[in-house]
């Protein structure tokens, strides 16, 4: 999964299964689709209630093909601006942050981000909870209080303490900023997993495909295979329904009319993912063997 600032999607805090891009909206900066964003929750005492949630965030899931460095943040030349009203740099260094720890700020920490608009930017913590109103007058609850400098199109930028050289603990996402203060506000890492469930940061999440024929002819036994794209810890599990049904990792025979087949895959640490592939029966469709 990656993740972006849920006031980004097509439906605030809730599930659109819209698309996300890498700092452009165009077909080459695609990179998934929309797989988590979940509901707003209530939050006080009627008459004086409000929706709320513990993070901006909504949850992506990757495209096939395309590229990416799980567990490590894009690192520009240079160092941060602390300055705020001044950008940080945007040009990449070719040396990532890689994140060695995850949890929450602490009030003595420095914090930074590297955002889309503002580039790399450092401050001090200000507040380590407060409930604050942002897009769509939603609440994000215990929000994280900087005086880092951010503006907009830096929403979803990852939140870090730099522990090391280039190692860094990964604190949470940024998602506003308040201008008449110079302050910017962050979901924090607890906030995160309030929201989405434990999640690993250093390992890709278990991602899976069928490889087989989309299309088959009357009669004829062809074989699907399971492909795991990333991520998982072995050994699998599989299950196969829909217009075919098995265990193991590929399943073979005749279709005998159009419809889904279904695999689910689940790893040695209970994690699960799930494909669906049409198949259409069709007598000019290409040969196939088992």
């Amino acid at each position: 999964m990656v993740f972006t600032a849920s006031h980004c999607t097509d439906e605030l805090m809730d599930y659109d299964a819209g698309g996300v891009y890498q700092n452009a909206q165009n077909a080459s900066k695609f990179v998934g689709y929309e797989y988590l964003d979940p509901d707003v929750e209530s939050c006080g005492v009627w008459p004086f209630g409000y929706d709320c949630r513990d993070s901006d965030a909504a949850a992506f899931k990757y495209q096939g093909g395309v590229s990416f460095d799980w567990g490590y943040i894009v690192k520009p030349t240079g160092t941060p601006s602390q300055t705020w009203g001044s950008s940080g740099s945007l040009e990449i260094s070719g040396t990532d942050f890689e994140i060695v720890a995850v949890g929450n700020a602490n009030s003595w920490n420095d914090v930074d981000k590297v955002g889309r608009t503002t580039g790399w930017t450092r401050g001090d913590i200000v507040d380590t909870c407060e409930d604050l109103p942002g897009p769509g007058g939603v609440r994000r609850m215990c929000s994280m209080v900087t005086d880092f400098y951010s503006w907009g199109g830096d929403s979803g930028a990852p939140v870090f303490v730099v522990t090391s050289g280039s190692d860094v603990k990964l604190v949470g996402m940024y998602w506003g900023y308040i201008p008449d203060d110079s302050l910017s506000v962050f979901s924090s890492w607890s906030g995160l997993i309030d929201d989405f469930g434990s999640f690993s940061v250093f390992n890709p999440p278990l991602e899976v495909d069928i490889d087989g024929p989309s299309a088959v002819r009357p009669e004829t036994e062809c074989v699907w295979e399971a492909a795991i794209l990333s991520g998982g810890t072995p050994p699998y599990t599989y299950a196969w329904s829909g217009v075919l049904s098995g265990s193991g990792s590929s399943v073979s025979g005749e279709v005998t009319s159009s419809g889904n087949l279904s695999l689910v895959v689940e790893d040695d640490e209970e994690e699960t993912d799930g494909v669906l592939l049409y198949v259409t029966v069709s007598g000019g469709a290409p040969e196939c063997e088992a």
